[in-house]
């Protein structure tokens, strides 16, 4: 994951008091599922081989606190974020959706970038 950690590196994003980082290794995607008690643990293999990105959403003030967890497809597209119990006992925050639509226009960009430059994500 080393090698995928630095390329993932242009992931990282902070927007309003909400920040973007990625998991260091699979036990935090695994720590990432059992905090917010969803599933998120099914998809650490495939993040770790590079098929898709898991990506934690979290509050500056509290980097290290599950809030929000993120997955981003090979195209740079948000296929799910989802909160503590995949947002089943209460609805999205507000200014989570509104982030998600700021983050999803940085993606594009950055994207967009890499495909001129000729590499995958």
């Amino acid at each position: 994951m080393a090698k995928l950690y630095e390329e993932r590196k242009m992931f990282e994003f902070e927007w309003e008091g909400l920040i973007v980082i990625q998991p260091l290794n699979v036990q935090e995607i695994v720590n990432e599922g059992k905090e917010l008690s969803h599933c998120v643990a099914g998809y650490a293999k495939r993040h770790a081989s590079g098929k898709l990105h898991i990506l934690f959403v979290r509050h500056k003030d509290a980097p290290d606190v599950p809030f929000y967890t993120m997955e981003v497809d090979l195209n740079g597209y948000i296929v799910q974020c989802r909160g503590f119990r995949n947002d089943m006992t209460a609805p999205k925050d507000e200014h989570v959706i509104e982030f998600e639509k700021v983050y999803q226009k940085y993606l594009k960009i950055i994207f967009k970038r890499k495909r001129k430059r000729g590499k995958s994500a």
